[in-house]
Formats: structure tokens, sequence, C-alpha cells
């Protein structure tokens, strides 16, 4: 997902995500180079990016607010520590503070689950560990290795205690939006915030947000866009983050009864909230994921409880609901008519 205003470029999905230091840094520049050179004419507002949350976040303001990004930025390195302490093995306890952020986001989920069936697993963390998906050395482990962790019991630590079983990719990043929408809303302008997958998009911007949805068959194209108010999008797909073994394609996103990527005709979903939706990006980000591994055989359910859905599926085809999506020309995918 790539978001704009006029011709501007806010964010990226996955740009600097498993870099290296070094590569970060070089990378880095690189883009905010770019971004420089996009607003070089008339009132330049402020870009900044830094990275936390396992990939590049990003922030622009309009006009330029270097209080007010320090602030979201600093909110966004706490909700870091936080979900660090229970996705990796981290021997810190948790604060209070720590307990209530990760009980949010596991009540949050569980609501959804219970209420669409979704089965979005939080403590999949010693799985997604033993396939090394995120890590230099990705592998396809025995069945004996998948069968031995998926038989033991899991939990999320309590206040004072510690642990790291849990795997909190498709809901973190969602929740750190929710957690930096007071300061948004207290800009005087408007501003955008991009952890890559999730993003969160505040104040009074003249003609509203553009939002661009890459391609999952191709990264230097896009399906297409769409205009939106103020809100939170969320995207996920098994495109960008994978392995290949043998000839197979291993993904990141995991079947939490067979322990294998899961399979699904689905290859990218965007879920947009409006911004007064309570925990809307949380909803966005655990929604995005559990209609893709859905796939399109559960699209209707959602849509009909009226959550807006972008979908693009393995045969080419472009489900809109609830947004007025404009397919781009050039994607190869055109838009799926139940007629």
């Amino acid at each position: 997902m790539i978001l704009y205003y006029g011709t501007d470029l806010i964010g990226g999905e996955f740009l600097f995500r498993h870099c290296s230091s070094k590569k970060f840094h070089v990378e880095l520049f690189s883009i905010c180079f770019s971004v420089i050179l996009l607003t070089a004419c008339g009132e330049q507002p402020l870009h900044r990016t830094t990275f936390a949350l396992d990939t590049a976040v990003t922030v622009t303001i309009s006009p330029a607010d270097n209080t007010a990004a320090d602030g979201i930025f600093d909110t966004i390195r706490s909700a870091d520590e936080s979900f660090s302490k229970v996705c990796g093995g981290s021997s810190e306890p948790l604060t209070a503070e720590d307990a209530e952020r990760i009980n949010t986001v596991s009540e949050v989920t569980d609501s959804l689950n219970e209420k669409y069936g979704g089965g979005i697993d939080l403590l999949l963390g010693r799985l997604t560990a033993l396939w090394g998906i995120s890590t230099d050395s990705p592998r396809v482990p025995s069945e004996d290795e998948i069968r031995a962790v998926l038989e033991k019991e899991y939990s999320l630590p309590k206040e004072g205690e510690n642990g790291g079983d849990a795997d909190f990719g498709c809901a973190a990043k969602g929740y750190a939006c929710d957690m930096i929408l007071p300061e948004m809303k207290n800009i005087n302008g408007y501003a955008v915030f991009s952890a890559g997958s999730s993003s969160v998009m505040a104040g009074e911007k003249k003609g509203g947000f553009t939002v661009k949805v890459r391609s999952p068959a191709d990264s230097g194209k896009y399906l297409g866009e769409f205009n939106c108010g103020e809100g939170f999008v969320s995207t996920s797909g098994g495109y960008e983050r994978f392995f290949e073994a043998d000839g197979e394609k291993y993904s990141h996103i995991f079947d939490a009864e067979t322990g294998y990527p899961v399979e699904t005709d689905l290859t990218s979903v965007t879920v947009y909230f409006p911004i007064d939706e309570e925990y809307g990006g949380l909803k966005s980000d655990v929604l995005s994921t559990m209609i893709y591994c859905g796939g399109t055989d559960g699209l209707k359910k959602f849509a009909d409880d009226g959550i807006s859905i972008i979908a693009a599926d393995d045969k080419g085809y472009v489900y809109s609901f609830g947004i007025d999506f404009d397919i781009d020309g050039e994607s190869g995918y055109v838009l799926w008519n139940e007629s």
C-alpha cells in the first residue's frame, strides 16, 4: 500500500522489512532523498522515517511540526518495546502499561474471531520461529517438529511475567496506529503515518487522501487507487514475505491447525475503517489477515457487515466492497462482477 497526497510519496509497504542495519541506512537515505525531490516546490511538509515494529515507519505532517512528530515516534517506540516483550522471548517482565496493551490486542482479536469465525491465533511465535521465514535461514520443518510445537499450550504473559510465544504480525502495526491517533488528531493541518502494511490518515486535507494499492503480482505496479477521508488502512498478503524450497513458495501467514502457510485463493486484501471506528487500526490489521486466510468464499460475510475491502485473487480479479476503487489499466487485473 502506498499513500499519496497530490503527487508526493508518503510511505510504502514493506520497503525496508528485514534490512540489515547498514542496508537500512542506505535505503533510508534513498527514500528520503526521493521525497525531498518530490516536495521541492511550494510548502514542504515534514517527512520523517525511523525503524520500528520490524519495518520502516514514516510520518508526514503538513504544515511541518517536529514536536508532533517527536511525540508520534516516542509512542511508536514505546509500542515496539511492549510488543517485543511477548514476541521475541524477552526476559523483561511486562509493566502494567505493557499488559494493558497486550490485553487490548488479545481481546479485540478474540472478539473478531468470535464474530466472524476467523481463527486468528496470536500465539504462533514458536511456529513462525520454527519456519524462520523472517530470518536469513528459512526452512521447511519436519512434520514431527511442527506437531511438537502445535501440541504445546501457550499463553500471553501477565503483568510482572515474561514470555515470547506470541506473534503479533497481524495486529501490532494496526494497534500502533490506534495508539498515536490522539496525537494525530491534535495536529493543525493533516498527518499521515505509515508502518508499511498499516497506516492512519488524520486531519483536514483538501480533496481527501489517495491510497494506492500495490499489485501482488508485480511489486513495481499497482492494482489501482481509491480516495478516502480520515481513517485506517491495512493490507495483508503472502507476496512480500516468503521463501521458496524445492519449487514451492511458502508465505509468512500460517494456518494454526496445520502448522503450514495458509492456503487461499486471495493474494492481497486491503481493509479501510473511518477514523471514528474504535480500534479501527487494530481491526483493519487483523481483519485484512482474516479475510486473506478465508479466501474468496468468505468475502461476502465481511462485505455484508459493511467492511470496506479491496481484494485480489489468483485468477486476476479484484473485488471491491464499500470502496470506489479505480483499477490501474496496466495491472493486468479486472474488476470482478457477480453478474
